[in-house]
């Protein structure tokens, strides 16, 4: 229903192709989706390791490559997430650190 209704804004206010497809085509990313993505890529990954270990000589390579896949997934998530300037924690948390010369 929003989308609907960005749709129709875009036609009645300013109508140009490029907003449309934007408006259409382009999803707008939700940082608790990127944060759950990024959870669930990390769970994946640990999984994978696991299963590393139990892997016979015939599974060996496949679960090499699965591993490797699943790490670079993590990786690249969380590289989507500093693009995106996502943080963890709140910025009022962070103190500065003192250090003293006694």
């Amino acid at each position: 229903m929003k989308i609907d209704k960005e749709i129709l804004f875009c036609m009645i206010k300013g109508f140009s192709w490029h907003k449309l497809k934007d408006t259409v085509l382009v999803k707008k990313v939700d940082h608790n989706s990127l944060a759950a993505q990024i959870e669930q890529a990390k769970r994946a990954w640990f999984i994978a390791q696991n299963q590393m270990e139990w892997a016979d000589r015939d599974m060996l390579e496949a679960a090499i490559l699965h591993t490797t896949a699943c790490e670079r997934r993590y990786m690249a998530l969380l590289q989507k997430a500093r693009n995106n300037h996502y943080i963890t924690w709140q910025e009022k948390e962070l103190a500065p650190v003192v250090i003293s010369n006694s």
